[in-house]
């Protein structure tokens, strides 16, 4: 299960080898030995041995390495560094070495370094097994950065898809999405999944001319959330299998945040929509989507801010989910406003939790005067459950542990978090003191039938 590997040296651990055991038993006792193996920390830059793409085309040229590593920003900078790509078994075949500029070192704060060189002499036209060295030159010896040493790559003659990339153009106002492969002739079909469900699927995509990649158009008026997106390419019976990219937050100016409650079973809350750098828009449609087990949409809960006529369908709000459409004959155009508040009854338990989700209706979300997309994204909002006004140690039950726990509160014997402030502060004066205990010790007796707060 584990390997002999070398790994970035963790803070405070001196360079240098170390025996790992691990066991799958209760006592360390009777870890066995082959479940030891070393790993070496090491100071200062270190190559992984991964490389983008995993593998090359045969018969390619002008391709580009990247090669991921850590601490890229302590290489001596002062020296010549090199990629040498060169054929593994014969001395006589392909073999080009290339100066790495500076500008391709690309150190990253959180995500692996890496550094990357472009290639220009085309590869052998058959499959072929490469080594590639990375390191520093001189009187044409090159010394390998840790890691950097014989790093084996292949060229292939077969058909390959090794990554996806995305990016959007903001003048077509489409998501230009590049799955990039090798040896490409042939239709495909590629499916994109959002967070593991099927979002969309595109047939008889036609490779580009250089058979290198397939290239997909998604509209950006559709509401993309920041996350993970995977891209599956089919060609025939054969599958490339998943790859992944990363939605970063908005990019697009216009923001649509659907905001937070918590709450007590039995109680409402509101959550309001927000717009930010709102520029021309007309009209939005959408639905509104939430888990009902933990709260539901209340009949005529919908409440529009601005000037919209709005027509909501509240048919499936207990299975989950309104929709809503607004329209207007002039474009809204505003930096930050609040756009609806939605009244929801919480029906779960306390620690329950349900996102709200914002879905476009026919890939439209925003509309300008034109009938126009306009690119948005939305930050999703959510419900918890909290516990019951009075229930302040968060035991589901009002009784005089909770009017004890308050009144330690207030004398600095205990500490109460957010949620148990909001629901031992029973009288709704901002203050967590001796008069929230003697509310609490009157509903028990029956002398109140609920809390100030409750009203």
């Amino acid at each position: 299960m584990f390997l002999e590997m070398k790994a970035v040296n963790p803070s405070g651990l001196p360079a240098g080898s170390y025996t790992f055991k691990v066991n799958g038993n209760s006592s360390w006792s009777d870890t066995l030995s082959w479940r030891a193996k070393e790993v070496e920390f090491v100071d200062g830059p270190m190559l992984f041995g991964w490389l983008y793409p995993h593998e090359l085309g045969a018969g390619y040229s002008g391709f580009t390495i990247q090669a991921r590593g850590e601490n890229l920003d302590q290489l001596d900078t002062s020296k010549t560094i090199v990629m040498e790509l060169k054929e593994a078994i014969t001395t006589n075949g392909f073999n080009e070495r290339v100066t790495v500029n500076l500008s391709d070192i690309h150190v990253n704060e959180h995500d692996d370094d890496y550094i990357e060189a472009t290639f220009s002499k085309a590869l052998p036209t058959e499959r072929t097994d490469l080594l590639l060295t990375i390191g520093y030159e001189d009187e044409s010896i090159i010394t390998p950065i840790q890691g950097g040493s014989n790093i084996e790559i292949q060229a292939v003659d077969w058909k390959t898809i090794y990554g996806v990339v995305w990016d959007i153009d903001s003048v077509s106002k489409q998501y230009v999405i590049t799955a990039k492969g090798w040896n490409l002739t042939e239709p495909a079909k590629a499916t994109i999944y959002k967070f593991g469900e099927v979002f969309d699927t595109y047939e008889n995509l036609q490779p580009n001319a250089e058979g290198t990649g397939y290239t997909i158009n998604l509209d950006a008026t559709t509401i993309i959330e920041p996350g993970q997106y995977d891209v599956e390419i089919q060609i025939g019976d054969w599958s490339s299998g998943w790859h992944g990219w990363w939605i970063e937050e908005p990019k697009s100016e216009t923001v649509i945040q659907v905001g937070s409650a918590v709450g007590s079973q039995g109680t409402t809350v509101t959550i309001p929509i927000n717009g930010k750098k709102i520029n021309g828009v007309a009209g939005m449609q959408f639905e509104l989507r939430y888990d009902p087990t933990v709260a539901q949409v209340v009949q005529n809960g919908v409440e529009c801010l601005q000037d919209f006529l709005p027509i909501v369908n509240y048919e499936h709000a207990a299975e989950g989910y309104i929709t809503v459409a607004i329209a207007s004959t002039t474009g809204l155009t505003v930096e930050d406003a609040l756009l609806f508040n939605i009244t929801f009854q919480i029906t779960g338990e306390p620690g329950k939790h349900t996102n709200i989700l914002l879905n476009s209706i026919d890939g439209k979300f925003l509309i300008d005067t034109n009938n126009n997309g306009i690119p948005a994204w939305v930050d999703e909002g959510s419900i918890s459950v909290g516990l019951k006004y009075g229930d302040a140690n968060g035991d589901d039950s009002i009784d005089v542990g909770d009017a004890i726990y308050v009144m330690r509160n207030v004398v600095g014997l205990e500490e109460m978090n957010d949620a148990q402030k909001m629901f031992a502060d029973v009288n709704k004066d901002g203050a967590i003191d001796i008069s929230d205990a003697i509310l609490i010790m009157r509903r028990i007796v029956n002398l109140i039938d609920k809390f100030p707060a409750e009203d």
